[in-house]
């Protein structure tokens, strides 16, 4: 006799930058929402980026229990995402660029490695639950209503790459444990927040990161001088906050910076001749306030800005 095996069919679907409108389906007849009950299909990747689609995501979403990769970004989706806490083996989620709403759910996939939550209207917390997700590499959550301080749980993720947490409302200081985010190459964006202290000197960690952005917060102390152990670092914004002190020498280490931005703090003193002979390498943005001297600069100052107190 012959054993015949009938496997589930591996389903794969790509409609990303299409003018699609409408709703997703979810519990109407068709065929499309076939594919979704259908138990000799198994939908592992669905990709609908860049369209109009409209409404909230359909809660059968929720039971695609093999999805591994779900891109609904730029749409005009809105509601909650709670039930895609469900999806146990999602590798990836994209839902950037949409209206979505409600909080980040507590128990995502624990093999995330890529999150984008970015330009949405998403508020509350950020989980704690979210930090121990340690197969993250890029995480994305910047341009949303979240609130409240950043967890020292935070230095569990061990494989980040790249955090963007910019442009919402999270306060607090910037924990220790963001120094045991060795890892990071790409971006440390913490801009636009209402985050205050001081930056902790464990930044010196970072020695593969290319972009620092510290600006528009209400930082608070010195700058760290361990920023001089960020070879790798090209563009290094603390501009618009309250930093105190006069300018590390140690800045002039980092020999690949092209943006560097000093204004608009509460620093004193000179221009170290180290920062200077970076502008006769790669550094073509520098910005200082005009309180600081600079013998040296090849730039000019830029106004002081308010009395710092």
């Amino acid at each position: 006799c012959m054993l015949v095996l009938t496997l589930p069919l591996s389903v794969q679907v790509t409609i990303a930058n299409n003018d699609l409108s409408g709703h997703l389906p979810d519990e109407a007849s068709g065929s499309t929402v076939n594919i979704f009950h259908d138990e000799n299909f198994r939908m592992e990747n669905l990709d609908c980026g860049k369209n109009g689609i409209r409404g909230s995501i359909p809660s059968i979403f929720g039971s695609l229990s093999s999805l591994r990769y779900l891109d609904l970004s730029a749409n005009l989706i809105s509601g909650s995402i709670m039930h895609l806490a469900n999806l146990m083996n999602l590798v990836r989620l994209s839902l950037r660029e949409n209206k979505l709403t409600g909080s980040i759910p507590n128990n995502l996939s624990p093999s995330l490695t890529h999150l984008d939550l970015s330009t949405n209207s998403i508020e509350h917390k950020i989980p704690t639950t979210l930090w121990k997700l340690t197969n993250l590499g890029y995480l994305f959550l910047d341009h949303n209503d979240l609130s409240g301080t950043l967890s020292t749980e935070i230095g569990l993720m061990s494989n980040l790459e790249e955090l963007v947490l910019n442009t919402c409302k999270l306060e607090g200081t910037l924990p220790t444990e963001i120094g045991k985010l060795t890892k990071l190459r790409f971006r440390f964006y913490v801009h636009e927040n209402n985050f205050n202290g001081t930056i902790p000197t464990e930044i010196g960690n970072w020695v593969a990161l290319e972009d620092a952005w510290f600006m528009d917060n209400e930082l608070t102390g010195s700058i760290p001088s361990t920023f001089g152990q960020l070879t790798a670092l090209t563009k290094l914004k603390l501009e618009r906050n309250k930093l105190t002190g006069t300018v590390p020498s140690e800045l002039g280490n980092m020999k690949t910076a092209a943006q560097l931005y000093l204004h608009n703090n509460c620093l004193k003193g000179t221009i170290p001749s180290e920062i200077c002979a970076l502008q006769k390498e790669k550094l073509t943005d520098f910005e200082y306030s005009c309180n600081i001297q600079c013998d040296c600069c090849t730039e000019p100052c830029v106004s002081a800005g308010p009395l710092c107190w």
